[in-house]
């Protein structure tokens, strides 16, 4: 990752999409096909979570990928030598923050959240707990529901914070390493598969 802020951007945008698709399967799905049973709203919840820790894992795994890059003559002096001239600590650490940064307006929307109830009105409690909401949809199933603006603050307001990065650090490390699920297990699966076919 050449630059924190783009690092910023990048995973800040993929939590965006996570955003966008968790309110269309909502709007859509849930509402349509799934009738609002507890059940089935406990199992969107957690797909949803799961889709959104590979989507911090995915910016994470891209900015590890690009990293890992090498020169030509890498390696032939037992000397590792990279296409950004940079020491990869200082990448990793880069992505640390930038991981850590981008965490930063969902801890505002949070400490509005624990203040709210003490220092505004019903109406403003309910707005401040439908922006955390909006923000924080792929991992609903973690706190109340939208009706309840003035539950307490539990852990589970807290917890997926942590998966952005959590998730992107993760990723960023199998990155380096270049190891893909895709690349590497699903070929060996769809070949097993076409070898029992023939016999």
């Amino acid at each position: 990752m050449n630059s924190i802020g783009k690092g910023v951007g990048k995973i800040i945008w993929n939590h965006v999409m996570s955003i966008a698709l968790t309110l269309f399967l909502m709007l859509f799905v849930f509402s349509w096909l799934l009738g609002g049973e507890l059940v089935w709203e406990l199992v969107l919840g957690v797909a949803m979570t799961y889709i959104y820790a590979l989507m911090m894992y995915s910016a994470g795994w891209n900015f590890g990928r690009l990293d890992s890059r090498r020169t030509a003559d890498s390696g032939v002096n037992g000397e590792e030598k990279f296409l950004h001239g940079e020491n990869p600590i200082v990448r990793r650490k880069r992505v640390i923050t930038a991981s850590l940064l981008a965490t930063i307006p969902s801890l505002i929307l949070l400490g509005f959240r624990i203040a709210a109830p003490s220092m505004f009105s019903e109406a403003a409690v309910f707005i401040i707990h439908f922006a955390y909401f909006v923000w924080m949809p792929p991992c609903f199933a973690f706190f109340s529901s939208l009706g309840t603006a003035y539950s307490p603050v539990t852990l589970g307001y807290f917890l997926p914070i942590l998966i952005m990065p959590v998730f992107v650090v993760f990723g960023y490390i199998v990155g380096l390493k270049r190891f893909s699920v895709i690349e590497k297990v699903f070929p060996k699966i769809l070949y097993k598969r076409e070898k029992k076919r023939k016999d």
